[in-house]
């Protein structure tokens, strides 16, 4: 016959280590989680800086009555064309469906589902702490038919890119 002491003590030892593991790696995933803050608070730091810097630059360019170089004038053309980041495109505090209809309407009407969710989190239209973006972006974008048609598998477009359309799907009344 098999004795409960025998059996007990291997058990406490396992709950014991996943205890252990549990605290171990929830130390570990808070460590990375403020890496991450202190990485984009760095990048912030380093964009703004640089903006600053070659601004800087140009006025003394302009003042000293100095040409820019050709790779200098065609990095700064190349700069100001590109698309900023995506948290400076959307608003904070917009609706899911408003914030993904601006997103949409300035990256040409269509985009993928997994982009959309992204961009909302980064705006805070969606929770970062969410683990169902994605489904709440598409049960979101189904429900608006008046604005969004899907395009393909995992990709939106903006049925209405000129307008916001009615509220929460609602036609209003002539």
């Amino acid at each position: 016959m098999v004795q409960k002491s025998s059996i007990i003590s291997p058990m406490a030892e396992f709950g014991s280590w996943i205890e252990m593991k549990v605290a171990e790696l929830e130390a570990e995933e808070q460590q990375l989680s403020a890496s991450v803050q202190e990485i984009i608070a760095r990048r912030r730091e380093i964009s703004s800086q640089l903006g600053f810097l070659r601004e800087s630059l140009r006025l003394y360019r302009a003042d000293v009555g100095g040409e820019e170089p050709e790779s200098v004038r065609a990095q700064h053309e190349a700069q100001e064309n590109e698309v900023p980041p995506r948290t400076k495109l959307i608003p904070p505090k917009l609706t899911i469906a408003d914030a993904a209809a601006q997103y949409l309407r300035i990256h040409g009407g269509e985009a993928r589902a997994s982009a959309l969710v992204e961009a909302l989190q980064e705006s805070g239209s969606i929770s970062r702490a969410s683990k169902n973006g994605y489904n709440i972006l598409q049960n979101t974008l189904s429900r608006r038919t008046d604005l969004f048609a899907r395009s393909g598998r995992g990709i939106w477009k903006l049925v209405q890119p000129e307008s916001a359309g009615a509220p929460n799907g609602r036609h209003q009344a002539s």
